[in-house]
């Protein structure tokens, strides 16, 4: 429980605009999706254990009440693995955490021809115990209707998800309450807070931190809500250098030989590429 990521879910306003803006630097994005019964919409990018998606809201319904919210506000999203939602959901109520009720619904998918619904249970843990960002858990009925290789083949040849950087304005409350739901894997530092979860990291940084990281971010750094980093692992970097300059990006080298660029259509998110 709370162990293993899932995926991250970006908010976003204008899907086609995030959707180019990622397809133009080597991503497969999924084909548009429809969450049934939650009137949500989303592309994917599958890498190797975990995906991200983009995802927006086409109407507010009473099914997706405390999703739409949260999408609208442009809340950032960290699911967690779970082979049990409705044991894990009694179990962090049991540890003093509130929980929303667990949510049975899918998407629809074409496999080869074949429409098939990918199936999911979540549960989403109240915010008032997630600052910054939303929690919830998710199971996959249908793990083969995500992990496909043709969705996992990227031109810029990505393959997994290192880290996942949030806005953090105050550590401090990040730590108190995430110390508690992350007692063993949540570490401070003096710009941030990590939670080490088997091969990624969730990180929450605090401005400071985060320019320190990327100096020359500091034009479009947005002090709101939101992902400020994704960084992910390419079997080829060299090759992801001339991707992204072929898209015309701007690129940018750290210190620690890895390379980003600036997507303004993707929330002003910054990606990050490390060598495998």
């Amino acid at each position: 429980m709370l162990k293993n990521l899932d995926h991250v879910v970006i908010s976003i306003s204008n899907i086609d605009s995030a959707y180019r803006a990622l397809h133009d630097i080597g991503f497969f994005l999924t084909p548009q999706g429809t969450h049934n019964g939650m009137a949500t919409r989303n592309h994917l990018v599958v890498l190797d254990k975990v995906y991200f998606e983009i995802l927006t809201v086409s109407e507010n319904t009473e099914a997706n009440a405390a999703f739409s919210r949260l999408i609208m506000q442009k809340t950032p999203g960290v699911s967690f693995k779970s082979s049990d939602v409705q044991k894990d959901h009694c179990a962090l109520e049991k540890e003093s955490f509130a929980m929303k009720p667990i949510l049975d619904y899918g998407r629809m998918v074409d496999i080869d021809g074949r429409i098939v619904e990918a199936h999911f249970h979540t549960a989403l843990i109240e915010e008032s115990h997630t600052p910054f960002c939303f929690m919830f858990l998710t199971r996959h009925f249908t793990p083969e209707y995500i992990w496909r290789p043709e969705w996992q083949n990227h031109a810029n040849r990505a393959k997994a998800l290192n880290r996942v950087v949030l806005r953090c304005p105050d550590l401090d409350r990040a730590e108190d309450l995430y110390g508690k739901l992350f007692p063993n894997t949540a570490i401070r530092t003096d710009h941030a807070l990590t939670i080490v979860a088997e091969d990624q990291k969730v990180q929450f940084t605090s401005r400071d931190g985060f320019l320190q990281d990327f100096p020359e971010a500091e034009q479009f750094y947005s002090d709101g809500l939101g992902i400020s980093c994704l960084t992910i692992t390419t079997s080829d970097l060299a090759q992801m250098e001339k991707a992204l300059i072929s898209a015309g990006k701007k690129v940018y080298r750290t210190p620690r030989k890895s390379l980003w660029v600036h997507l303004e259509a993707v929330d002003n998110i910054v990606i990050e590429f490390i060598g495998s």
